[in-house]
């Protein structure tokens, strides 16, 4: 849920790809949003961060329709989502430090808390940051091949994977979330064609959950770190 940078050279092989990240962006785009709302009610100062964020969301999703509805050509379509990938990578990485690191929460801290517990909260936010990453980065590099291994004749799972072919973060993390899709939501994806039962249920349980565990665990840090910055500002 949380990092985007640049378009991939797939695009010029087939601009027809363009629908299919569509697909998965909203599937993002909209547990971000729901998962926001608490913090962005908290503080004005949050609330305009995840404004910029949401309004880049809104920005790179109007383009993937206009070059659906071939408004946009397919240059000036690479040219505006790089700009918009790069820029929202930054307001991403920005986001969970700019309120664990904000004095005005410190200051408060010692008022309404014990400060002993309130340091051993925010470690506690940090170290589930740090392993929430670290689990994600793992599944990414280490099981993803491997779950691509079950889906080598799927055209759904080729094509993303061609649009996303480069051994860059954004690329790994849009490969793995076609597999958290079909894996959270498989008679969805079966209804749709996108994949078959038996396709599914030839991947180990083990390796589904390295699929979809890591994410479980970030949405719920997300709303732990979100229930904390709401509870503070109270």
């Amino acid at each position: 849920m949380r990092h985007a940078e640049q378009i991939r050279r797939g695009l010029e092989q087939d601009a027809a790809l363009g629908t299919a990240v569509v697909g998965q962006y909203d599937l993002l785009q909209s547990l971000l949003g729901y998962s926001s709302l608490g913090v962005g009610s908290a503080t004005s100062a949050w609330g305009r961060h995840l404004d910029e964020v949401r309004h880049t969301l809104e920005e790179v999703e109007r383009l993937h329709r206009q070059l659906k509805d071939g408004v946009l050509d397919r240059n000036n379509f690479v040219r505006h989502r790089q700009v918009l990938f790069n820029k929202l990578e930054v307001q991403l990485q920005g986001a969970v430090w700019y309120e664990l690191a904000e004095p005005s929460i410190v200051e408060k801290g010692a008022g309404d808390l014990n400060m002993s517990l309130y340091t051993l909260i925010l470690t506690a936010l940090a170290v589930g940051m740090v392993v929430s990453v670290g689990l994600l980065l793992y599944a990414e590099y280490k099981k993803l091949e491997e779950i691509e291994s079950y889906f080598s004749e799927n055209k759904a799972v080729q094509r993303n994977k061609r649009f996303w072919g480069r051994n860059k973060r954004i690329d790994r993390t849009m490969r793995m979330s076609i597999f958290i899709g079909f894996f959270m939501q498989p008679k969805t994806h079966i209804k749709s064609n996108e994949v078959t039962r038996e396709e599914l249920d030839s991947v180990p349980l083990a390796l589904k959950r390295w699929a979809t565990w890591p994410f479980y665990f970030s949405v719920i840090y997300f709303m732990a770190l979100t229930t904390w910055v709401v509870w503070r500002k109270w």
